[in-house]
């Protein structure tokens, strides 16, 4: 069993053996896209695409639920970073996403008054996936919805729609380790524009 020693044993070993590395990024940074994923542990973007630091801006949430400070890191990448590729990564096996399923296919509601921000999130990911049929047997269809739904939220930001910002979607399978593009063309609410390869 890992414990916060060992956590910490690592950080030490991390800081002696990336010392040009971390000389290098601590100066500026120059990411080569951003990234929104979800906040899953097993689902770490820098280590999925073997990312040193400075390649990749990242922003995790529960469900990979883009929300109005995920929105403000975006505007933030595009805007001061230059970041001209938008990354939406969702991933097999969803926790999040899961418990909206299993509530939709129990028929209960989402509740109408949250008592915690989980339930908030929940909520959105019910909204996300109820309207197809689908995403009661298949869990990945759900997922792929949850994703659409934050691409059109991003796709709506003003600051992001007025820019020329690449936005991609992709499935971490998380029992093989790889990454895949979304094999269907999405439209989108704004821009309507077709998801290109990486």
């Amino acid at each position: 069993m890992i414990r916060m020693y060992d956590i910490l044993k690592r950080n030490e070993n991390f800081a002696n053996s990336n010392k040009e590395q971390i000389t290098k990024s601590a100066k500026s940074q120059n990411p080569v896209c951003a990234v929104v994923s979800c906040s899953d542990s097993r689902v770490p973007p820098e280590l999925l695409f073997e990312a040193k630091l400075g390649e990749l801006f990242t922003i995790r949430t529960a469900g990979g639920i883009i929300d109005n400070a995920g929105l403000a890191s975006l505007e933030y990448a595009i805007e001061y970073l230059n970041v001209k590729t938008v990354l939406v990564l969702g991933h097999t096996n969803c926790g999040a996403v899961t418990h909206a399923q299993e509530e939709l296919i129990h028929k209960h509601q989402p509740p109408s008054h949250e008592k915690s921000h989980l339930d908030d999130v929940i909520s959105e990911i019910y909204k996300n996936i109820e309207g197809n049929k689908q995403n009661l047997t298949d869990l990945n269809h759900a997922i792929i919805d949850n994703l659409k739904a934050q691409v059109n939220k991003i796709n709506e930001d003003p600051v992001i729609s007025r820019s020329n910002a690449e936005i991609l979607l992709y499935l971490y399978n998380i029992e093989t380790g790889k990454v895949s593009q979304v094999k269907k063309d999405i439209e989108f609410n704004v821009r309507k524009k077709k998801l290109k390869n990486l």
